[in-house]
């Protein structure tokens, strides 16, 4: 990897002095930058040299700004070298699961500290060496967000079988003591971790590492393609209520003792058991908001909070709008209270038949999936769709796009925002075209 610029702001100081897209930023004073981390440290400077190869050329550029002032450059990728990888080999890791036909990107098994702390990205601990730790600890990267399973050695390391040593928990003590804020990741696994195993985590994490800013439990996702991988179970309905019940307990102790409810449980839990979704206060500040823990609660809230702001320029509109089979519910409720400003939604719920019909969630829907399920012909065109189910370059998971899809049904098709104000702005504008 190399740091490729990908993006040079109009009217910046970059741009001033001449760096242009595609050139290849080779270091800042003589200084080799390993990240974009690096790059924001180096440049904060009123007065520095960029060093540049272009076109095999090497160029200097030299900078005078105000101390702090943005370059105005982005990149085309965060990390200047080698990705750290993960050594582990998980017996629930979703990439183990993925079928052919997928992006290619989607195989890499990154667990990179850097991307941790840049995108919430959660990371393992198992492949830290003592110069990351020290790196960590310098530049301030916090939070992090650590992935930690179960706090029993055998039971985690049954989960994440790593290939070397596992010395998570001595560099999660260190981390926490250097100040650097931790969320902490659970992965529930049915019949492993769960049960009297989950409560011993909770009571452990809590008396033992007390500076965790947070814990979140997701349930553990399963795909039809698990052929040659342990035998693995979903949880059922009632399983998912219960676990609703025993977490809400402690929550209660964690709130006397720490003023925070401090562990929170995926949506999914509520969505997959039926019970009603915890109002937005019950989230706090969203500290688990990286994991998606709490995404529905905030586009419920934000899309009431918008409709009310907006609505007296929402014009009549009539569709269908895909959607995931857990959360179709959710956007039948958005729907609902369209309807009296003209906005008529037909919420249509997609069965994943390309990962499997245990995977319900939006963000995993494929145009392959899309297209089986508008086959029949039985809807309202134009189409919405969650832009969740696109990467940033307009991609579906199965490499298909919104043209192809426009091609093969001869429909119109819109992405729209998978948050609450902003899913309200886009059926804005699209009623204002129509």
């Amino acid at each position: 990897m190399i740091a490729k610029i990908s993006e040079v702001k109009k009217g910046s100081v970059a741009a001033t002095v001449g760096v242009q897209v595609g050139d290849v930023l080779e270091n800042i004073d003589g200084i080799f930058l390993r990240d974009v981390i690096d790059f924001q440290v180096h440049s904060y400077s009123p007065e520095l040299n960029l060093n540049i190869l272009r076109s095999g050329q090497k160029l200097c550029f030299k900078i005078k700004k105000i101390a702090g002032e943005s370059l105005g450059i982005k990149f085309s990728s965060s990390v200047f070298e080698k990705l750290k990888f993960c050594k582990n080999r998980c017996i629930f890791c979703f990439i183990d699961q993925l079928p052919a036909g997928v992006r290619k990107t989607l195989f890499i098994k990154d667990d990179d500290y850097r991307l941790s702390f840049l995108y919430g990205n959660f990371i393992t601990l198992t492949n830290l060496n003592d110069i990351d730790l020290k790196r960590i600890k310098e530049q301030r990267l916090s939070p992090l967000y650590v992935s930690l399973h179960s706090t029993d050695p055998e039971v985690r390391s049954k989960l994440i079988r790593p290939r070397g040593e596992d010395r998570a928990f001595e560099y999660l003590e260190y981390l926490l003591k250097a100040g650097i804020h931790i969320h902490i990741q659970i992965v529930l696994c049915p019949d492993v971790n769960d049960g009297d195993n989950l409560r011993r985590t909770l009571s452990e994490l809590f008396e033992d590492y007390i500076e965790v800013e947070s814990v979140g439990i997701v349930p553990v996702g399963l795909t039809a393609h698990r052929k040659g991988l342990c035998s693995m179970r979903s949880f059922t309905a009632e399983e998912a209520g219960l676990l609703i019940e025993e977490i809400g307990i402690l929550q209660k102790k964690f709130l006397e003792r720490k003023k925070s409810s401090w562990v929170f449980l995926a949506d999914e839990f509520y969505l997959m058991s039926n019970k009603t979704l915890p109002n937005k206060e019950y989230y706090e500040d969203f500290p688990q908001i990286e994991n998606g823990i709490g995404l529905t609660r905030l586009f419920l809230s934000d899309f009431k909070e918008a409709l009310m702001e907006c609505a007296n320029v929402l014009k009549p509109l009539k569709g269908t709008i895909l959607t995931g089979e857990m959360p179709g519910l959710i956007l039948k409720d958005a729907s609902e209270k369209l309807k009296k400003f003209g906005v008529f939604l037909d919420v249509k719920k997609v069965q994943n038949k390309f990962f499997g019909e245990n995977v319900t969630v939006a963000g995993l829907v494929t145009g392959s999936d899309i297209l089986n399920a508008l086959k029949d012909r039985t809807f309202e065109p134009p189409v919405f769709l969650p832009d969740i189910m696109l990467n940033d370059d307009g991609l579906f998971l199965d490499n298909m796009t919104i043209d192809d899809l426009k091609q093969k049904l001869k429909i119109p098709i819109y992405s729209v925002s998978s948050s609450g104000e902003g899913f309200v702005r886009d059926l804005i504008k699209i009623s204002a075209g129509s």
